[in-house]
């Protein structure tokens, strides 16, 4: 399934982008991948007030708690660009055990 382009402005951290399309006629919250809609992802991501929300939209307690996380664990981490970095945090498994489980050598 394609996703749209007011789709990939969010999920790219384009807020300008994302509220010209949107001002332009797409539509925030039509359900695109998953039953989510970009509307339902900038709630999720660092621009939750990036579209009026309709009543009766929102997280789900767990989302929530989901997207608390993630902002504060991106809040402590900073931010850094290097291609082909990826992170990712999974509960109950910590640095050791990651190493091992991928077979990696820790670096200093």
């Amino acid at each position: 399934m394609s996703v749209t382009a007011l789709w990939e402005a969010v999920v790219d951290r384009s807020p300008e982008e994302a509220w010209a399309l949107a001002a332009a006629g797409a539509d925030p919250w039509q359900p695109v991948l998953g039953g989510w809609s970009p509307g339902r992802i900038s709630l999720a991501g660092p621009t939750p007030d990036l579209f009026p929300v309709p009543a009766g939209v929102r997280l789900t307690e767990a989302e929530q708690a989901v997207a608390e996380e993630a902002r504060r664990l991106i809040a402590a981490l900073g931010t850094f660009h290097y291609d082909g970095t990826g992170l990712a945090c999974v509960a109950g498994i910590d640095a050791p055990e990651a190493v091992r489980r991928l077979e990696a050598t820790p670096t200093p």
